[in-house]
C-alpha cells in the first residue's frame, strides 16, 4: 500500500496488485462508508438507541449512507416476535384459554434527516413480560393500529392496555381496553429509553 500526500495534506490510497494472480486489492479506503465493516456497525449502532444523527458521528460517514443502509434492512424484519408466538404454542390449552395474552400498546414519532419526514412507530408488547409482540411503522393516523391489530391476531389478545388517543377506543370493544398510564408503564418506559440524551431530537413519545 502506497500513500501519497496532496497539497491539501489529504492522503490519497493507492490500491495493492498482486503479482501471482494480476489482481487488484482495495487496501485502504480513504471513504469510510466504503469499509466492508460499515454495515455491520451501523446495525450494532441501531439496535443499542442510536439515531442517525449519533450513528454517522460515531464512525465518520454520512447521514446518506446510514439512511440508504437502514432502509436495506427493512426486508429482513419480522413484525411478528415467532419465537414468542412459538413459546405459547407449546402451553397447554386450557392455560392459553385461561390466561389469554395481555397486551400494551403505544406509539412514538421518529423522523428521517428533518422533522417533515415523519414515521410512527406503533408497538405491541406483552403486559406481563415485556417481550415484544409487533410493531408497525407509518403515520399517526388510525389506519396504522389497524395493521398493528392485524399482526396481533395470533396471539389471541384478551386485553389492550393503552393511552387515552381516541384511535384505541373506536378500534378497541370497551371490554378488552383498559385506557390510562397505569397499565402502559412498561412500554413507555422502553419508549423513554430509546429517547436517551443521545438520541434526542429523533423521536418523541405519543
Amino acid at each position: 500500500m502506497v500513500a501519497l500526500w496532496a497539497p491539501l495534506r489529504l492522503p490519497i490510497i493507492l490500491s495493492a496488485t498482486s503479482l501471482d494472480c494480476k489482481k487488484t486489492f482495495q487496501a485502504d479506503y480513504s471513504r469510510r462508508g466504503y469499509r466492508p465493516q460499515t454495515r455491520s456497525d451501523i446495525y450494532f449502532l441501531t439496535v443499542n438507541g442510536n439515531g442517525i444523527r449519533a450513528i454517522s458521528r460515531i464512525p465518520g460517514i454520512s447521514r446518506g449512507k446510514v439512511s440508504s443502509t437502514l432502509r436495506g434492512f427493512e426486508p429482513e424484519l419480522w413484525r411478528v416476535n415467532h419465537a414468542c408466538l412459538e413459546s405459547l404454542a407449546g402451553k397447554p390449552l386450557e392455560i392459553e384459554t385461561a390466561s389469554g395474552t395481555e397486551a400494551e400498546m403505544d406509539e412514538m414519532r421518529g423522523f428521517v434527516r428533518d422533522k417533515s419526514q415523519q414515521r410512527w412507530l406503533w408497538q405491541a408488547i406483552d403486559h406481563k413480560t415485556g417481550a415484544p409482540l409487533a410493531f408497525c411503522f407509518g403515520s399517526r393516523k388510525s389506519d396504522n393500529l389497524d395493521r398493528l391489530l392485524e399482526l396481533l391476531k395470533p396471539f389471541s389478545v384478551t386485553k389492550a392496555h393503552a393511552d387515552r388517543n381516541p384511535a384505541y377506543a373506536s378500534r378497541i370493544p370497551a371490554e378488552g381496553l383498559e385506557a390510562g398510564k397505569l397499565g402502559t408503564r412498561r412500554i413507555e418506559r422502553l419508549h423513554l429509553c430509546r429517547c436517551a440524551p443521545g438520541a434526542q431530537g429523533s423521536c418523541a413519545r405519543g
